[in-house]
């Protein structure tokens, strides 16, 4: 399967840029504007693995707040509730 590089997506909250697609995984960069926040959402089967790259913040996972800041990574199993 061609690898896809460099797709972004604008959203009212920040982008995302695709920077990989390949096979069964996808790597993105997520950019979120100052006070944004994701949508809370949930993926059925896809796991989940964010990295903080910069700054920090607070993510929600199942309804449970959560702090982040730069060099933290989390893992998010599918079925989980999260938003960043």
């Amino acid at each position: 399967m061609p690898t896809q590089k460099s797709k972004v997506v604008e959203h009212p909250w920040g982008q995302v840029d695709l920077l990989i697609s390949k096979g069964n995984y996808k790597f993105n960069e997520v950019v979120l504007g100052s006070g944004h926040r994701t949508p809370y959402q949930m993926h059925e089967y896809r796991h989940a693995v964010w990295m903080i790259v910069d700054g920090s913040g607070l993510a929600t996972f199942d309804g449970l707040p959560t702090d982040l800041y730069r060099g933290r990574m989390v893992m998010i199993p599918p079925g989980t509730k999260h938003r960043i």
